[in-house]
This record gives C-alpha cells, sequence and structure tokens, in this order.
C-alpha cells in the first residue's frame, strides 16, 4: 500500500503532506516542534505522554519524533513499544529529540532500538526539514521536485539508517 505522503517543493519552500506523530510531555516544546512541521505541511498528532501514545500505536503515521524523558513511559520504552507494535503494518522511522547532549551511550541506545535519528532540542527549522527529506523521501512517497539546491543542515547530529 502506498502512502499519501508527497513531497512539494515550491517558491515558498519544502511542503510534506505526512502525518507526523510528535510524543513530548513540555507543552511548550511540543507547540513549538509541533508549528515548526506545519510550516512544511505536516499533520501532526501530538501525544504529551506514553500512554497517550499507546494508544496510537493502531495508526499509520508517516515519521515518529519522540522525547526520550517522557514520565511514566520513557521515550526508549515506548520506542521499543513502536518497533515491537506496530498494528498498523507500516515500518515509521522514528527521531528521538532531548535536551541532552549526544553521547556515546545515546548512540548505543539508537542503534540497538533502531532509530532512524537524534535531534537536540531546540529543534532548528533546517535540521527539521533535513530529517523530513531524508525521511519522507525514502519511504513509498511521490516526489515532486522543482528545486535541485542541497541545503545540508550542519545541525544535525546523527542519522542513522536501517540497512535492508
Amino acid at each position: 500500500m502506498a502512502s499519501d505522503t508527497t513531497m512539494l517543493n515550491s517558491s515558498t519552500g519544502a511542503r510534506y503532506l505526512a502525518r507526523i506523530l510528535l510524543i513530548d510531555d513540555n507543552r511548550i516544546d511540543s507547540e513549538f516542534l509541533s508549528e515548526l512541521l506545519g510550516t512544511f505541511g505536516c499533520r501532526v498528532d501530538v501525544s504529551s505522554s506514553g500512554y497517550d501514545a499507546v494508544g496510537k500505536l493502531d495508526r499509520h503515521y508517516d515519521l515518529v519524533f519522540l522525547d526520550i524523558n517522557m514520565p511514566e513511559i520513557s521515550g526508549l520504552e515506548i520506542a521499543n513499544g513502536l518497533r515491537n507494535f506496530n498494528k498498523s503494518g507500516h515500518y515509521t522511522p522514528i527521531v528521538l529529540v532531548s535536551s541532552e547532549e549526544f553521547s556515546s551511550a545515546i548512540e548505543e541506545k539508537c542503534m540497538q532500538l533502531g532509530v532512524e535519528g537524534y535531534i537536540q532540542k531546540p529543534a532548528r527549522k533546517e535540521e527539521i526539514e533535513e530529517v523530513l527529506k531524508t525521511h519522507l523521501t525514502a519511504h513509498e512517497i511521490k516526489m515532486f521536485s522543482y528545486n535541485k539546491q542541497n541545503n545540508n543542515s550542519r545541525g544535525f547530529i546523527r542519522l542513522y539508517r536501517k540497512s535492508a
């Protein structure tokens, strides 16, 4: 089944018609990231707790942004649940988000859980665009691109890809 996610690039910037699940208990951080994703045309569902996020696992999302430090259920446990309990049957890339500086311990956890990326808060627009460009154009997408410029983000710390 093909995704309805489409990337349109116009004079106002890239637009991704994608459904995003944002899991973050911090209201200010989630509003900021949700608005930032909205500038790219994304539809964003926000979960403020791990339990709320678990209740949404049966829905299809094109991408998940997940805060590591969540109360009740840690973001790492949620990531593990997303990988092992995905009712939609669609592989969904996960990008961890945290105020913690990237470290070898976080890198190891990312690799163990099979997550695709990590962004340190506060996220910048260029970082979010790089994540969207990388993950939404790599998975079952019709792509219409009119602007061939490559704007790599210097701020994106690491990007992991699952090997086939």
